[in-house]
């Protein structure tokens, strides 16, 4: 038997399959005032992405020498949902009014963060998650987040709100799956056993995964120990494994079960 020839033949077969698990996460578009919410909204758009979803944040992502008009309209025709950071500075800003109007007018969902500003306008019946209680928007010079609030960080308390959103968007059929999407792919980056656990028991929710989820999260499983370790990943992975054998790729199959996350 030639072993080399068996290896290359696994090794394009491993590559197709890879290239079969490209996912297509949500995109946020984040629209807020540079004048009160500049730390807010880099922090929402830094734990999106960590979740696998894809943002765009004006002041962060559009290139040097761009047209900031033309970038902010262009990304708010490709986004899927238009999160308005509602604190005093929102309606002073010239722009944020304008987004907002301009996702209307495209029919993006959207799911306003409400801060200090409760929802107005056109979109005033629209159920807005809050921020919670606990963040400090502008927390003074100097000052460790653990020195202004005990009990958990700004970080913490945001991502209870961004599991919050991920749970609004998990429902309904139009963003189901692009919510687990992208939420298996925050899972395989995870960067430590508490990241990979905490994102798994979101994951748990879902009860249906297609073949290229169950395999995209297999393959994460695999590769990244972080998430193959996790001791609170590794529960959840079984069950969601062993309920969905046969969705599994024939290559993962002997892996899983070395690491003990199939039987």
């Amino acid at each position: 038997m030639d072993y080399e020839k068996e290896w290359e033949e696994i090794g394009k077969r491993e590559n197709e399959i890879r290239e079969n698990l490209v996912t297509n996460p949500l995109k946020f578009f984040i629209s807020y005032s540079t004048e009160d919410s500049n730390k807010l909204a880099g922090l929402l758009r830094e734990i999106l992405m960590s979740f696998g979803f894809t943002v765009f944040l004006a002041h962060e992502d559009i290139p040097a020498g761009k047209h900031g008009g033309k970038e902010m309209l262009d990304n708010l025709m490709s986004c899927d949902i238009f999160v308005p950071i509602l604190t005093e500075g929102f309606p002073k800003s010239k722009y944020c009014d304008q987004e907002t109007g301009v996702a209307l007018a495209l029919k993006k969902k959207i799911i306003p963060m409400k801060v200090s500003v409760t929802p107005y306008g056109f979109v005033k019946d629209i159920e807005a998650t809050k921020l919670n209680k606990g963040y400090v928007l502008n927390p003074p010079e100097g000052y460790a987040e653990s020195e202004i609030n005990i009990r958990k960080t700004n970080r913490e308390y945001l991502m209870e709100n961004v599991r919050e959103l991920a749970e609004v968007l998990g429902g309904p059929p139009e963003y189901r799956d692009r919510t687990l999407n992208s939420l298996i792919d925050g899972v395989c980056n995870s960067s430590s056993y508490q990241d990979a656990g905490d994102k798994m028991e979101m994951i748990k929710r879902f009860d249906f995964f297609d073949g290229r989820q169950l395999n995209k999260l297999a393959l994460g499983a695999i590769e990244n120990s972080q998430v193959g370790d996790s001791y609170r990943a590794q529960n959840v992975l079984r069950e969601i494994f062993s309920k969905n054998k046969n969705k599994i790729h024939e290559l993962f199959i002997g892996s899983l079960k070395d690491s003990r996350l199939l039987e």
